[in-house]
């Protein structure tokens, strides 16, 4: 027997106040920056619930990244960020930015949702892809596709300092999270031993903070890394 339309509606109604997945529910309690909004209104649309989430809780989790991509959009680098379904079957790469566009696909985000074992701070690996795919867009050329020694070193200095920028956002946000006060040693090996790319900042140096400079050695250091490591999956 088919419900009458008026309790049809009180029992949608229901649905959503107790957490129901229509669109823009629970998605509106999260604050957007400003200059992301639209961004953000177009993922909402196209994402699931979980990872529109997920992207945007890193991004309001580090100011650092925050501000590298409201620069993104003021310049008109930036225009969407994009979730195709599954993963890259493609290519090894399942997540990248080009032409104003950040793509990463479902599967690789749930893998970095995935959380290190153990108490405490957790590294924020989507805001470490987010921060590294925005360096890319707002700081570098293309990467050089010739196969020169120049070449080569171009390209690893290029993604060395996308791991930067990408570490950094990791700090900035465990910073956040920590009340806004300063990591203490223990903190910062924990977050180095359990982000997700920790391989390529085995051997930098970081900064009493936990940070690391952007200049020559630390470059230098993951660029060596890198050269010896397979294939990221992120570019």
């Amino acid at each position: 027997m088919r419900a009458p339309r008026r309790l049809a509606l009180i029992l949608i109604a229901g649905a959503l106040a107790a957490g129901g997945s229509a669109v823009g529910d629970a998605r509106a309690e999260m604050p957007v920056p400003t200059a992301l909004a639209p961004i953000f209104a177009t993922l909402s649309r196209t994402a699931t619930r979980e990872q529109y989430e997920q992207i945007l809780g890193a991004v309001n989790a580090s100011p650092m990244l925050t501000k590298d991509l409201e620069l993104l959009v003021a310049r008109k680098l930036l225009t969407a960020i994009e979730v195709p379904p599954g993963r890259n079957t493609a290519s090894v790469y399942n997540a990248w930015a080009n032409r104003s566009v950040i793509v990463l696909y479902a599967d690789f985000l749930k893998a970095l949702r995935e959380a290190a074992p153990g108490d405490g701070l957790q590294p924020n690996n989507t805001a470490f892809c987010l921060a590294h795919l925005a360096h890319h867009l707002l700081a570098d050329p293309a990467a050089p596709d010739g196969n020169s020694p120049t070449d080569i070193r171009r390209r690893l200095d290029r993604e060395a300092v996308a791991f930067i920028r990408g570490w950094n956002a990791v700090v900035d946000a465990a910073m956040q999270a920590n009340g806004g006060t300063s990591l203490d040693p223990s903190q910062v090996k924990r977050l180095r031993a359990t982000v997700r790319y920790r391989h390529a900042l085995a051997t930098v140096e970081l900064l009493p903070s936990g940070a690391i400079e952007t200049n020559p050695l630390t470059i230098g250091a993951i660029a060596a890394v890198l050269r010896d490591l397979p294939q990221s999956d992120l570019y």
